[in-house]
């Protein structure tokens, strides 16, 4: 089946509090229907230990992680750092080349909605034209300026602000 050049999915398995969404058979459906139709599929840590079946605690481990989902048929995979201790490197492989991007902790309570924005801008640098690596980097960029403009909105997390943040 040929994939459609731009369709990014994020996995959201669980809740910012740790709250199942999905029943096990809805997790077998990502891994099964939506993987195989994604350009590119962008987890957090917690959702790629459920996907691949297994904990993700080193590196090593991340990039076999990243096989592993390409092997359920997406072309490329972002395992997200925001879970990591110290500095949030997301982990980008392409299906040939890894690429460790390194960002600063942006220190919010605004971090609703992160996987989603990071999704969508990568969906739109990518039909922008910019190369996967470049999406990738931008889109990080793009969520981290999203976070420290939140408006730590009530009392637990807070949404990201994606307006007005330029290209």
């Amino acid at each position: 089946m040929d994939t459609p050049p731009n369709v990014v999915i994020d996995p959201v398995i669980r809740s910012s509090s740790g709250a199942s969404l999905l029943c096990r058979e809805g997790i077998d459906v990502i891994r099964s229907r939506l993987l195989p139709l994604a350009r590119v599929v962008t987890p957090n840590l917690p959702e790629t230990e459920i996907l691949v079946g297994r904990p993700v605690k080193t590196p090593r481990a991340r990039r076999d992680a990243c096989r592993a989902l390409l092997d359920l048929g997406c072309g490329a995979c972002v395992i997200t750092g925001g879970h990591l201790e110290g500095r949030p490197v997301d982990l980008l492989f392409d299906g040939t080349d890894y690429y460790e991007l390194e960002g600063d902790r942006v220190e919010s309570r605004s971090t609703h909605g992160t996987g989603c924005t990071f999704s969508a801008a990568i969906a739109a640098y990518l039909a922008r034209g910019a190369a996967l690596p470049e999406a990738v980097r931008r889109a990080k960029d793009f969520v981290a300026a999203a976070i420290a403009r939140g408006p730590e909105l009530g009392s637990g997390p807070g949404p990201v602000h994606q307006l007005e943040i330029g290209p």
